[in-house]
């Protein structure tokens, strides 16, 4: 919560770990008497008991600061982790998924030109009420991801201008396309 909070004010962020939780207790007991001396003393005779006890956890707090960790955390975030948390709908459902993970869905014609970039910018209300009536509508109209774990030759592979007009590439070595 605290690195929103830097973030919204652009100040550095800072990553923690707990490493070490551990707790103790402690005790310990006492007790007093007075006992009357002399002639002149009370008769009274007194006991004074005490107890004490402590403890509670303890931290050790580590700093995320390892390459591995900055080259983690700033990787994009694989596609298969996106299709895991889609499948636990139960976890976050798809709607705040895709906002949370997706920071653009680029509209590209079938020329394979970017016609229109939607950004998911939640400073700008008007972009993000686009975003939003953009990813309820691929949703309904099943947005999800897939698994591709081989892949198939099926005819030779296309030049990128090959790829647009698909009557210039009768020539071409073979191509690949994915499969389950």
């Amino acid at each position: 919560m605290l690195n929103i909070v830097r973030a919204s004010l652009h100040q550095p962020l800072q990553f923690t770990g707990l490493t070490t939780v551990s707790g103790s207790t402690e005790s310990s007991g006492t007790i007093g008497f007075s006992i009357p001396f002399g002639s002149a003393a009370p008769s009274i005779f007194e006991a004074s008991p005490g107890v004490t006890f402590s403890g509670g956890p303890t931290f050790s707090v580590a700093i995320l600061d390892t390459q591995q960790f900055i080259n983690g955390i700033l990787s994009p975030i694989d596609i298969n982790t996106i299709g895991y948390f889609l499948q636990q709908r139960l976890a976050l459902p798809p709607p705040i998924l895709f906002h949370l993970l997706f920071e653009k869905i680029d509209l590209v014609s079938a020329d394979g030109q970017v016609v229109r970039e939607v950004e998911n910018s939640p400073a700008d209300e008007e972009k993000l009420r686009e975003f939003q009536a953009l990813i309820t509508d691929l949703i309904a109209q099943g947005l999800t991801t897939e698994r591709v774990t081989k892949t198939v030759d099926i005819g030779p592979p296309l030049l990128p201008d090959q790829a647009v007009n698909p009557d210039r590439g009768a020539r071409s070595p073979p191509g690949r396309i994915g499969c389950q």
